[in-house]
Protein backbone atom coordinates (compact mmCIF):
# COMPACT_ATOMS: atom_id res chain seq x y z
CA UNK A 1 0.00 0.00 0.00
CA UNK A 2 2.88 2.31 0.75
CA UNK A 3 4.29 1.82 -2.76
CA UNK A 4 0.98 2.79 -4.31
CA UNK A 5 0.91 5.99 -2.29
CA UNK A 6 4.53 6.69 -3.27
CA UNK A 7 3.80 6.35 -6.98
CA UNK A 8 0.66 8.48 -6.88
CA UNK A 9 2.26 11.13 -4.67
CA UNK A 10 5.18 11.38 -7.09
CA UNK A 11 2.78 12.86 -9.62
CA UNK A 12 1.98 10.02 -11.97
CA UNK A 13 -1.65 11.16 -12.22
CA UNK A 14 -0.83 14.75 -13.08
CA UNK A 15 -1.26 15.92 -16.69
CA UNK A 16 1.75 14.84 -18.70
CA UNK A 17 2.39 11.97 -16.31
CA UNK A 18 2.11 8.25 -16.84
CA UNK A 19 -0.67 6.79 -18.95
CA UNK A 20 -2.24 3.54 -17.85
CA UNK A 21 -4.19 1.77 -20.57
CA UNK A 22 -7.12 -0.56 -20.05
CA UNK A 23 -6.01 -4.07 -21.09
CA UNK A 24 -9.62 -5.21 -21.61
CA UNK A 25 -10.21 -2.92 -24.58
CA UNK A 26 -8.37 -4.28 -27.61
CA UNK A 27 -9.42 -1.92 -30.39
CA UNK A 28 -8.58 1.40 -28.72
CA UNK A 29 -5.92 2.60 -26.32
CA UNK A 30 -8.06 4.13 -23.57
CA UNK A 31 -6.24 5.83 -20.71
CA UNK A 32 -7.83 4.93 -17.39
CA UNK A 33 -7.30 8.46 -16.08
CA UNK A 34 -8.97 10.30 -18.97
CA UNK A 35 -12.16 10.71 -16.95
CA UNK A 36 -10.39 12.72 -14.24
CA UNK A 37 -10.19 16.49 -14.36
CA UNK A 38 -6.96 18.30 -13.55
CA UNK A 39 -8.39 19.28 -10.16
CA UNK A 40 -9.28 15.66 -9.34
CA UNK A 41 -5.79 14.54 -10.35
CA UNK A 42 -4.20 17.18 -8.11
CA UNK A 43 -6.52 16.28 -5.23
CA UNK A 44 -5.60 12.59 -5.53
CA UNK A 45 -1.89 13.50 -5.55
CA UNK A 46 -2.21 15.67 -2.44
CA UNK A 47 -4.31 13.06 -0.61
CA UNK A 48 -1.72 10.43 -1.46
CA UNK A 49 1.07 12.62 -0.10
CA UNK A 50 -0.83 13.07 3.17
CA UNK A 51 -1.57 9.35 3.38
CA UNK A 52 2.10 8.56 2.80
CA UNK A 53 3.06 10.75 5.76
CA UNK A 54 0.55 8.93 7.97
CA UNK A 55 1.84 5.55 6.80
CA UNK A 56 5.42 6.58 7.56
CA UNK A 57 4.43 7.31 11.16
CA UNK A 58 2.21 4.22 11.34
CA UNK A 59 -0.97 6.19 11.88
CA UNK A 60 -3.13 3.79 9.87
CA UNK A 61 -6.36 5.00 11.46
CA UNK A 62 -5.83 8.41 9.84
CA UNK A 63 -5.04 6.86 6.45
CA UNK A 64 -8.40 5.15 6.22
CA UNK A 65 -10.25 8.30 7.26
CA UNK A 66 -8.79 10.29 4.37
Amino acid sequence: MRRVFEVISAGCLLPGGVQLFDPCIDDAMVDLFDGLTSKEREDATVASQKALIHVAFQRWDEVFVL
